[in-house]
């Protein structure tokens, strides 16, 4: 992560755990097919399009966008 806080320019390593869309379209097969729970409500999928939309426009205005 690259950010500034307070005027201090703070570079760190945060760990990530492995992203898996094999995973993720088997349950959205699952879901629609057999009636299953969505592995990602519409609600969380909005608010991930949210943070990466924040995300483009904080480095397009080189500035700090609230959410």
């Amino acid at each position: 992560m690259h950010t500034e806080k307070d005027g201090k320019i703070i570079k760190e390593h945060i760990p990530t755990l492995n992203g898996d869309y094999m995973e993720y379209y088997e349950g959205i097969y699952q879901a629609l097919r057999n009636n299953g729970s969505v592995p990602v409500t519409g609600t969380e999928g909005m608010n991930v399009i949210r943070i990466i939309e924040a995300a483009l426009e904080s480095n397009k205005e080189r500035k700090i966008i609230q959410l």
